[in-house]
């Protein structure tokens, strides 16, 4: 190459009309010969892309100066040719020279439009090229191949005195075409973080895939028409930023954007419990992401929920830590506790059914035995328990009344009737318990039923006490026989003798809401900017209740 250029210059400079002289030394050492290997990452693309992709050309030996010009040659089964022959339509080799259409009346270019040349090419060093691949198309059955071939310039062929610039790199067959995969649905469009969705890819061309979500690979099963493919999503921080689905073929990547949204979502097992394990908890896993950065060290026995680090709660709906009268707008009724976390995917932790006890600061008393509340919740749990509380920071008797003052019976959710009179008027803090303590009781068993009797006037039982548990031994009320008498669920280990018992309150049966949450705090989603907590889904949801099995 370099000698054909180099004569060709000195003639040129010494007014020496090239004709037959050139002519010769093109026929006597072909530019074909002095060309070199080339690689092209990647080999695959597009066929009929405007926009098609950037590759990169390398070489092994320093070809690459002054302008290159890039061509790509449909590939095929005809050789070419030396210099003194016209370029062909298909080769199975580069043209040794310049390839382009010469001459409008030239036969030749009628059937040149698979000769394309690359219109953008950037010489990043002499081994390295930077090439725009233009739009080539499918000719007969996809993938297409083409030759690619780089040219020390772009002179083209017009006879065999002018053969044009020499090769001076190409590869045969080297890039291919087919036609782009396009993504027309997903299914579903959102998951949990954790990953394991399985979801479904609308679209065509998708036969061979290769998927990415989220920048994460995905095995996809193909269909046979290539018209859709399922996979399993795999696990993927959530931060609420929907992520973009790649699809990659030998026609080349094709980006869904915003294709799925992964979700904080965490899935519990067991998720059920009943009644009867309401004394001892229920140990389950709950399965997630980004456990690893969570400190549950304020856990410990579930008895202090409303502090800093990392909680699991177990609450009606949607838990909500902002403040309302001094409280969670909507608390956690229990904790899940003694948190230990296996790994950034699986923490255990144990379901414990005794709820908490709660306060409100906006309670008010009038016609001494109602209480009313706008944000207290009542409901009829709380039918039994004990309720205390100061007014004006000054105790009366103790707490709101005397000692042992229940909630009678529940009017509504903002009011209830007290077992003893209070002093009407605001009370500063009420603190609505989850027990309640009978002074002297005794139990006996006779026929296989085990009968708790309180001092007369001081049992207060009512249907509410259905399910709750006595002291700490597991036995529960099954049934109400009157206002100091109730049925027991079987035999203590000892019976009591008018004895003090505890009447302990079990969370009623129905769906919670598992949420695992950074900051048990009230008020932690506004304070603390790292806040972070579980959402509703159906692998949070934890059902409690008799009917409930226990496998």
């Amino acid at each position: 190459m370099h000698f054909r250029s180099l004569t060709r210059s000195k003639l040129a400079r010494a007014g020496v009309v090239l004709g037959v002289a050139v002519a010769a030394i093109v026929t006597t050492a072909s530019p074909a010969s002095a060309a070199v290997a080339l690689t092209i990452t990647p080999g695959t693309g597009p066929a009929n892309s405007a926009t098609g992709p950037t590759v990169t050309i390398n070489t092994t030996t320093s070809v690459f100066t002054g302008t290159p010009y890039v061509s790509f040659q449909l590939a095929g089964a005809v050789a070419p040719g030396a210099a003194a022959a016209a370029p062909t339509v298909a080769l199975n080799a580069c043209w040794p020279t310049y390839a382009a259409p010469i001459a409008a009346a030239n036969p030749v270019t009628t059937t040149m439009p698979f000769v394309v040349a690359a219109s953008s090419v950037a010489l990043y060093s002499p081994t390295k090229l930077y090439v725009k691949v233009p739009s080539l198309p499918i000719v007969g059955t996809a993938p297409t191949k083409y030759n690619v071939c780089v040219y020390g310039g772009n002179t083209p062929w017009a006879s065999v005195g002018s053969p044009g610039d020499a090769l001076v790199a190409g590869l045969a067959s080297g890039y291919s075409v087919s036609a782009s995969a396009t993504v027309t649905g997903v299914s579903p469009i959102s998951g949990p973080a954790r990953g394991g969705t399985p979801i479904v890819v609308t679209g065509t061309n998708l036969t061979g895939a290769t998927v990415m979500l989220g920048g994460v690979s995905m095995t996809p099963t193909i269909a046979s028409d290539g018209l859709s493919f399922t996979a399993i999503t795999p696990p993927h921080a959530a931060d609420g930023q929907p992520v973009t689905l790649s699809v990659t073929t030998t026609g080349g990547t094709v980006n869904k954007l915003a294709a799925f949204t992964y979700s904080n979502g965490i899935v519990a097992t067991p998720n059920t419990m009943p009644r009867t394990m309401a004394n001892t908890g229920r140990f389950v896993e709950i399965q997630g992401v980004g456990f690893a950065s969570l400190n549950p060290a304020n856990t410990a026995g579930g008895a202090t929920p409303d502090t800093a680090g990392a909680h699991v709660f177990l609450s009606r709906g949607a838990y909500n830590d902002a403040t309302i009268a001094g409280h969670k707008a909507n608390p956690q009724v229990s904790e899940c506790s003694d948190v230990l976390v296996m790994n950034d995917g699986l923490l255990i932790c144990k379901v414990n059914l005794q709820p908490y006890t709660r306060k409100v600061e906006d309670a008010t008393i009038s016609g001494t035995t109602t209480l009313t509340s706008p944000t207290a919740a009542f409901n009829a749990a709380d039918v039994g328990v004990t309720i205390t509380g100061t007014q004006f920071g000054t105790p009366v008797g103790s707490g709101l009344t005397a000692a042992g003052t229940t909630i009678a019976a529940v009017l509504s959710p903002t009011t209830v009737t007290l077992s003893t009179a209070g002093t009407n008027g605001p009370v500063d803090t009420t603190t609505i318990g989850n027990s309640r303590t009978i002074a002297s009781a005794t139990t006996a068993t006779a026929g296989g039923v085990t009968t708790l009797t309180a001092a007369v006037g001081t049992g207060l039982f009512t249907n509410a006490d259905v399910g709750r548990l006595l002291n700490s031994t597991g036995v529960s009320i099954t049934s109400i026989t009157d206002a100091d008498t109730a049925i027991l669920s079987g035999p203590l280990g000892t019976d009591l003798s008018a004895a003090a018992a505890t009447i302990k309150s079990v969370i009623p049966d129905g769906a919670y809401t598992l949420t695992v949450v950074n900051d048990g705090r009230i008020n932690a989603k506004v304070n603390n900017p790292n806040f972070n907590q579980s959402i509703i889904s159906s692998g949070a949801t934890f059902t409690i209740g008799d009917y409930v099995t226990t496998s």
